[in-house]
C-alpha cells in the first residue's frame, strides 16, 4: 500500500511540454560549439527532441574531433551553451511562451502537495532561464530534478531521479513522467513510472501511445482537470 506520508512525484519535461520556444536548437548548439573553435557541425537528420544538452554537444564535438573525449571540454561546452541561450532569450521577450493549461496543472499539483521536479534535456541553467521569467521555476524541487548537463544519457537521468525519490522514502509506483516525445515515454517505462504523453510537440498521439498500461496520451494540457484527475485516480488505485 502507498504510504500516506509520501506524496507522488511528478517529473516534468520542459520544451514543448511546459513551454514553447522560437529558438532554433540546432543554431544554439552550433553557436556554442563555434565559441570553442569547434566546427563546422551539422544537426541535419538529428532528432533533437528528448535528447540531453550533453548528448547533442558530444555529437557535434565528435563530428570535428572523432578520436577525442568530449568530457575534456564538457564543462566549457555547457557554459558556452548557457551563455548563448541567455543572450538569445534576453534579446527577445517573445522567444518563449508557456503552453495552455501548464500553469493550472502546476498549481493544481501544488495544491495537492504533490512533489514536482524536472526531468529535462536542458542544462540546469537553461532550464532556469526558460522558466524563471514566468514564475514556473519555484514549483520544482531541484533536489529531485535531473538536468541535461548531468549526463549524455537521458534514461540515466530518469534512473537518477528515481534513486533520489527513493532516498526520501518514495516508491517507483508513485512517479509520473510528463513529456511530449517517445523518449519521455521510454524514460518512464524504464523506471516503471506512470506517464502522461502530451502531443504538444512534434510527435503525434499515435507515436506517443505505446499501448501499454499506465499511460495517458492527450493532445495538450489545456484540459488540466482531466489530467490531474487521472493522476489522482492512479494514486488512489495504488492506495487500495
Amino acid at each position: 500500500m502507498i504510504s500516506p506520508s509520501v506524496k507522488p512525484l511528478i517529473l516534468w519535461d520542459i520544451d514543448s511540454t511546459l513551454i514553447r520556444t522560437s529558438l532554433s536548437a540546432a543554431d544554439v548548439y552550433t553557436e556554442a560549439m563555434a565559441q570553442l573553435g569547434v566546427g563546422p557541425v551539422s544537426f541535419k537528420g538529428v532528432t533533437i527532441g528528448g535528447q540531453t544538452d550533453c548528448s547533442l554537444l558530444a555529437l557535434a564535438y565528435a563530428q570535428v574531433f572523432p578520436a577525442e573525449d568530449f568530457s575534456s571540454v564538457r564543462g566549457r561546452a555547457i557554459d558556452a551553451l548557457d551563455g548563448v541561450t541567455r543572450a538569445r532569450l534576453q534579446g527577445s521577450a517573445s522567444t518563449v511562451e508557456v503552453l495552455p493549461g501548464v500553469k493550472n496543472c502546476l498549481a493544481a499539483f501544488a495544491m495537492l502537495s504533490y512533489e514536482q521536479a524536472l526531468l529535462t534535456g536542458n542544462s540546469r541553467e537553461r532550464a532556469r532561464l526558460k522558466l524563471e521569467s514566468f514564475g514556473l521555476f519555484p514549483y520544482f524541487n531541484l533536489g529531485l530534478s535531473q538536468f541535461g548537463d548531468y549526463s549524455v544519457n537521458r534514461p540515466e537521468l530518469a534512473q537518477n531521479a528515481l534513486r533520489a525519490w527513493q532516498r526520501v522514502g518514495g516508491r517507483r509506483e508513485q512517479v509520473v513522467v510528463i513529456g511530449d516525445t517517445p523518449r519521455d515515454v521510454a524514460c518512464a517505462r524504464g523506471i516503471g513510472a506512470l506517464v502522461v504523453a502530451v502531443a504538444s510537440g512534434s510527435s503525434s498521439l499515435e507515436e506517443l501511445n505505446d499501448g501499454g498500461e499506465g499511460i495517458l496520451a492527450i493532445p495538450s494540457l489545456q484540459d488540466h482537470k482531466m489530467m490531474v484527475n487521472w493522476v489522482q485516480q492512479q494514486m488512489a488505485i495504488l492506495g487500495e
